[in-house]
Order: structure tokens, then sequence, then C-alpha cells
């Protein structure tokens, strides 16, 4: 309670392998740092999408924390404090977002899915968002199971895995009787990901990679979505995929959340 407040997640720009590279905890810490990520975790699946990549950050240390990684646990309970009035709001009326995506096709009340990824050295991150009446309805941050040797593999990934929630949400939407007759839109912030998953153009350059990545293309095909490009700079997914600054935390965070505006935060 007497704690002051951080405006992002994570130091921006943390690295986990830097993090992991100190000194372990003792017992009794650990115990207490899996406690916290356990409640932390909880807290995130239910309703805070904005805090989903530091949470699932602190996650992947959870088997044996280090000293550094006690402190990013510390830096994200202090954002988590200053945030602790925020909630999922869902709302019909449009919202005066910072995130202006009319101009593509965005249409707050239907079914609209956002994904990213960080291209890595050893296996990428994905972050995925279905978002409905201005709020996150599905979000998930994962990382990825085989090595990517360019940027348009991990992003083909990501999105060929944010078409498996795009059809699980059609599904559910199905099952309650709510029609979903137009493709879903779907955002990427890569071209060459998205002429992949539209058409093969670029096979050639992707032959080694696995089958089940191109699952996007099926889900095209039989018109359960569409792909629309959007600048990374208005790509709300890019708050799964790394530790950013406040302003991008602020911004991504506030669209996800559904609000008009975090509450204010303190400046350290």
């Amino acid at each position: 309670n007497d704690v002051k407040g951080r405006t992002t997640m994570l130091s921006p720009g943390a690295k986990f392998d830097e993090l992991m590279d100190t000194d372990l905890l003792d017992q009794s810490r650990k115990k207490v740092y899996q406690s916290v990520v356990g409640s932390l975790l909880y807290i995130i699946r239910a309703a805070r999408p904005d805090s989903m990549f530091g949470v699932w950050f602190l996650a992947c240390g959870m088997s044996n924390p280090t000293v550094l990684m006690w402190f990013a646990m510390m830096h994200c309970l202090r954002y988590m404090k200053s945030t602790m009035d925020c909630k999922l709001v869902y709302s019909l009326q449009d919202l005066n977002s910072q995130i202006d995506l009319s101009s593509y096709d965005y249409d707050t009340s239907v079914l609209t899915a956002f994904s990213d990824s960080n291209w890595e050295a050893e296996l990428s991150v994905s972050s995925n968002v279905v978002m409905l009446c201005n709020a996150a309805l599905l979000w998930r941050v994962r990382k990825q199971k085989a090595v990517s040797l360019s940027t348009v593999q991990a992003e083909l990934t990501a999105l060929s895995s944010n078409a498996q929630d795009v059809e699980y949400a059609r599904d559910i939407f199905r099952f309650l009787g709510i029609s979903a007759k137009d493709p879903t839109v779907l955002y990427c912030d890569n071209k060459g990901a998205m002429q992949n998953a539209i058409h093969p153009s670029f096979s050639d350059r992707l032959r080694h990679v696995n089958n089940k990545i191109f699952y996007v293309r099926q889900v095209v095909q039989k018109k359960a979505a569409r792909i629309v490009w959007i600048p990374t700079s208005m790509n709300p997914a890019d708050l799964g995929t790394k530790a950013i600054g406040a302003r991008l935390q602020r911004l991504y965070g506030t669209f996800l959340l559904g609000a008009e505006l975090l509450v204010p935060l303190v400046s350290r």
C-alpha cells in the first residue's frame, strides 16, 4: 500500500536471459515469488489484458527465479498498485480512443482480432488479441514452439495462432445463436506474413516451414477471416511481445481495457 507506483509492467527493454543470469533466490523468497506470480496470472487471465506480457515474463522464471527477477516482480506489483482501479469495460458506443482505426475497417461492434510477434534468435513470442465492444475478449501471450528464421515466419506463426482464436470465438457465437456472417477482420503489421496467409506467393522462401503455420490460409479461404494491414504503431497486440515504455503501455492498455483513459499514473 505504501510503495510508489510504476507506469509500466516491466522496465522498458527488459530481457529474460539477462535477468536470469544472476544469483537464485533462497527457498523462502522463491515461494513468495511463485505465490505472487500465481496470483497475477489469475488476475490477468480474468480481467487485465494490459498486463499480459509482464506476468507471462515473470511466469517464465517461476521454476528458478533469480534476484533480478524478484525486482522485476516488485516492479510489476507497483504497476498493479497504480492501476488497481482499471478494469475491462465493454460498451456499444464509440470511445474517444487514441488509436484511430476508422480508416482500416475497424468496427467495435463485431469480433476483431490483432496479432503480433517479436522475432528472437531463439524462440519468438506471439501475442494474440480478439476484441469486441471496445475491449479485449480473448488474449494470450505464448512462446513459439519452433525457431523462426525470419520475421515473416514469426509473424505468420502468430497469425495462424490468432486465426485459431478467431475460429474458437466464432464457434462460441454460433453456439449462442449470434450470427457472424461476415469474415472476422484480423489485423497484422507484416505485409510478408499477410501475403503468405492469403496465397503462397512467397512460399519458396518458407519451404522449410511446418505446414501447420499455414492454418490461417484455410481460415481465410473459407471466409471466416480476412487480413488487414495496420502500422506497427497502431497494433495493440504489440503490448504482448516485449517490455515497452510508459507511453505505449498507456496507449495500448487503454485500448484493450475499453477505457477512455487509464487512471493517472505516477511519473516514476
